[in-house]
């Protein structure tokens, strides 16, 4: 909801989102990109994904739920 009245406000949207893992309240990045994909006023709005986590289920959540691309830590 508040990615869309950002883009409401912005007359050209965006060029593209980046959305982490976890955002604020613990609300999951993942489930953010299923809603902005869901928003037929942003879903052709790219998505880069930043992980914290290198597990491979978290990668492939991130694309099924629409990411453009997945950024994940430096290897340790």
């Amino acid at each position: 909801a508040e990615a869309r009245a950002l883009c409401v406000e912005e007359a050209d949207g965006f060029d593209a989102m980046v959305v982490p893992l976890y955002l604020a309240d613990h609300v999951s990045g993942i489930t953010t990109c299923m809603h902005i994909k869901a928003d037929e006023g942003l879903a052709a709005t790219p998505i880069l994904a930043l992980s914290t986590s290198r597990d491979s289920a978290v990668v492939q959540a991130f694309y099924s739920a629409g990411a453009d691309a997945v950024l994940l830590p430096p290897a340790e």
